[in-house]
């Protein structure tokens, strides 16, 4: 990949600096290369664009915001959707995208049907979502497979107008077949060049969303945790916010008043 990209920056330079041998300059060897070179610089400039493009899309906050799950964990621990809602609403994350539809199917109490009907509404929104970022990368894995395949198409191509050569009489000619086995040997440089990159690009991407994926669907159940009260989830988020004290300052009102009713009532 990297010899294609020098070949396209010194292409203009090569043209208006001094006279060398085709052979030996970054426009010489993209043209010795033939016409196959063409296709391979534009999969190499795509592999660039991709990986950049893929690495910004599968970053953290891309997937859960900062502060966000925590705004949410507030909304949901008081059991207030419509809150949660407008929080979601205000962010462009996947969390935000894939949690809104299993937000809008809770309600309280909230029983065993009526969750896993949430959960399934978001793993099929997460599905779609998913399908469309993986896009990319599977991009990435296509051209990886297809550039080496271009490269050794370009060996073929190459060999056969050597031995083309060689059978009208070229055998005492080495110069003649120079331009032939050039193509050849380049072709499938320029192929290995900008697969192996793709290749090691696809899988460090993969290894990247899949890691956001984890993280992302934990945070989901996390959330919804905290809204149906189970598990330790909604614990922690009492603690978290401070409500723990607040709680305790209550209970000796809540004993008053308790005791207040049940002398009305003894009256």
């Amino acid at each position: 990949m990297k010899f294609l990209i020098v070949c396209f920056v010194f292409a203009a330079l090569s043209a208006f600096g001094e006279e060398e041998s085709l052979s030996t300059t970054a426009l010489g060897l993209f043209k010795t290369g033939g016409p196959l070179m063409y296709p391979l610089a534009i999969c190499s400039c795509v592999v660039v664009w991709l990986t950049v493009y893929s690495f910004f899309e599968t970053r953290k906050g891309k997937f859960v915001p900062k502060g966000l799950p925590e705004r949410l964990e507030a909304a949901l621990y008081k059991r207030d959707l419509k809150a949660a809602l407008d929080l979601l609403a205000l962010s462009k994350s996947v969390l935000a995208l894939v949690l809104a539809p299993g937000i809008e199917k809770l309600k309280y109490p909230l029983d065993k049907e009526e969750r896993s009907q949430a959960e399934e509404a978001v793993l099929e929104k997460w599905e779609g979502k998913s399908i469309a970022m993986q896009f990319w990368f599977n991009l990435l894995s296509t051209i990886a497979a297809l550039s080496p395949m271009l490269g050794l198409l370009g060996t073929v191509s190459g060999m056969i107008k050597a031995f083309s050569k060689i059978g009208l009489g070229g055998m005492g000619k080495p110069e003649l077949l120079a331009g032939d086995i050039g193509e050849a040997l380049l072709t499938t440089a320029a192929g290995l060049i900008v697969g192996i990159p793709a290749m090691v690009s696809f899988f460090v991407l993969k290894s990247r969303f899949d890691i956001r994926e984890r993280e992302l669907l934990a945070r989901v159940t996390e959330l919804i945790d905290v809204y149906a009260g189970a598990g330790l989830a909604r614990e922690k988020v009492r603690v978290k916010l401070g409500l723990e004290e607040e709680e305790e300052k209550e209970k000796p009102k809540r004993r008053r008043s308790a005791a207040a009713k049940e002398k009305e009532s003894g009256v």
